[in-house]
């Protein structure tokens, strides 16, 4: 199904790492929605997406008391990919432009190249570990356990890891995705409850702290937490922000000027109460891929194509 959108841009002025950035998505810029529904039955969740427009994702399905994810790669025609992975409960979360895919299965981060072998990969020798995203040179983020309260940030860089902990008192990092050029986005939680976001530069290992975004849904329900989640090669970072009513609005950051889009997918719909938009997915032409719950319940992918 396919629907179109005209965003409205809310710009608010935060300090930010400085970075060039061209063609931004902007207040003129409308999408063209398509949604789908992978392989496999049950809701679809969209993780990540490459630059050739491969989206990367998986369903759940449950049988009495079993589930099942039914991971998948959606090609650009509206085909799909199904990916054997030995772990019912596996997730794939990411894929460069090679095909390699990043996620975990059996409680380990992995990379699988395409066509090929699931190899795990070992964080700091942590027993318990998640690969997000891999930019097109090979490097991989994630997060590892690192004790029984702290869970940091990673990047793994031909074998040779990185720990990424925005704040001192930072608890729990999610390094979701990589840029060609080194740069990292992802969130941080220092509550346990609360998620803001920041970069981080791999090559000067600094990091910078996002702002959270104001809008009049955070005043009217106040804002619990912001997942900066995809970025693209024009530091431009797709996400969503949560209400105390658990609803979730798709964002995207621009990190050159430190302004927020904000926009759902039309079909979106409250259900019992709660409305989600999660935008998963940013490739450098400014497409996005993500998923959301319509008026029944029922949870869809979608990829959306700019159109000016």
């Amino acid at each position: 199904m396919t629907s179109h959108l005209a965003l409205g841009l809310a710009a608010l002025g935060f300090t930010a790492c400085t970075m060039s950035s061209t063609a931004p998505i902007e207040a003129t810029t409308h999408f063209e929605f398509t949604s789908f529904d992978g392989p496999g039955g049950g809701n679809t969740t969209v993780n990540g997406m490459n630059d050739d427009g491969d989206v990367v994702g998986f369903t759940m399905a449950t049988t009495g008391s079993a589930t099942v994810n039914t991971n998948f790669v959606r090609h650009p025609d509206g085909t799909f990919t199904t990916l054997s992975i030995s772990d019912p409960a596996a997730s794939a979360n990411g894929i460069n432009n090679a095909g390699t895919i990043v996620g975990v299965a059996n409680s380990s981060a992995f990379e699988m190249p395409n066509a090929g072998q699931l190899a795990a990969l070992s964080p700091f020798g942590a027993a318990t570990s998640v690969a997000f995203g891999i930019n097109e040179t090979g490097v991989v983020v994630g997060q590892f356990t690192k004790s029984a309260t702290v869970s940091p940030g990673f990047v793994d860089a031909a074998g040779a890891f990185t720990e990424i902990d925005p704040t001192a008192a930072s608890i729990m990092t999610f390094a979701q995705t990589i840029n060609a050029d080194g740069t990292v986005a992802g969130f941080y939680t220092e509550d346990g409850t609360t998620q803001h976001g920041f970069t981080y530069d791999s090559a000067s290992k600094q990091v910078a702290l996002v702002g959270d975004p104001s809008t009049p849904r955070i005043q009217a329900s106040a804002l619990v937490l912001t997942q900066l989640l995809s970025i693209n090669g024009r530091s431009q970072i797709a996400g969503y922000y949560q209400t105390t009513d658990n609803s979730q609005y798709g964002l995207v950051y621009d990190v050159a000027d430190g302004t927020y889009v904000f926009l759902d997918e039309p079909q979106a719909a409250p259900f019992n109460g709660v409305q989600t938009t999660q935008i998963t997915g940013i490739d450098d032409a400014n497409e996005l891929a993500g998923f959301y719950i319509d008026a029944t319940g029922a949870q869809h992918g979608f990829v959306a194509t700019p159109s000016k």
